[in-house]
């Protein structure tokens, strides 16, 4: 219905009528987060993410007393591309205003979540009908990783889950699994496999405080030439 650099708007005359069955699978609309596919000509697809929905009323004839008949909007911003079987991050073109919009298959979504057999699981997308979103363990472990959050979001629920699909996956060799894990709450008792885990007591590695001199404080902490030195 409408087509922006950064967004587009989706026109639905009937949101009863959005759900089918595809291939065998039956896909419904969840809204807000749903993945959307605007096919081309070439083959190509681009894929969107539903971000906001609302209701306008049009009007059934272009008359002044005409009724009116209200139809849902979907806003929906863009994710990336799939080309030839490869997903990119982006949008080097944009669809045209009439092009049918589609919900994306789950073979799409295998293709932009990169699922191969070197990839974990770490949870579902409800707005996907529950689909079981992989992470490629090459994309995640060749570069820094991070998990940032607030306090109580699933940071810790994140990690453990991670090293649990690790774990489970009978594709990874165990024995190439370098982890080093403050574990000071048990939350990584799951992993009972000895040959894969060697657990460290913190009394085998503490260091006797009361062995320290000034120089390994000074050495350990790094103060400041402004800091006054404690004798």
């Amino acid at each position: 219905h409408k087509v922006y650099p950064n967004k587009l708007i989706i026109e639905i005359p009937d949101t009863k009528e959005i759900d089918f069955v595809y291939n065998g699978e039956f896909y419904q609309t969840k809204g807000i987060n749903t993945y959307v596919t605007i096919y081309q000509e070439s083959g190509n697809r681009f894929v969107f993410q539903i971000t906001g929905m609302y209701e306008q009323e049009k009007a059934l004839i272009e008359e002044e007393e005409s009724k009116l008949l209200s139809h849902a909007y979907f806003e929906c911003v863009p994710i990336g591309e799939i080309d030839q079987g490869t997903f990119e991050y982006g949008l080097l073109n944009y669809p045209m205003i009439g092009d049918g919009v589609y919900l994306t298959s789950s073979t799409d979504l295998d293709i932009i979540f990169n699922k191969t057999d070197h990839s974990v699981k770490l949870g579902v997308l409800p707005s996907q009908n529950n689909y079981n979103p992989d992470i490629s363990l090459d994309g995640l472990f060749t570069h820094h990783t991070s998990i940032l959050g607030n306090t109580s979001s699933g940071k810790s629920t994140t990690a453990r889950k991670l090293i649990q699909s690790l774990e489970q996956n009978k594709g990874i060799d165990k024995q190439k699994l370098n982890f080093l894990i403050f574990d000071i709450h048990d939350e990584y008792d799951f992993i009972k496999d000895e040959n894969i885990m060697k657990t460290i007591h913190i009394e085998d590695i503490a260091i006797d405080l009361k062995s320290l001199t000034i120089e390994d404080w000074i050495n350990l902490v790094r103060p400041s030439d402004k800091v006054q030195l404690w004798i």
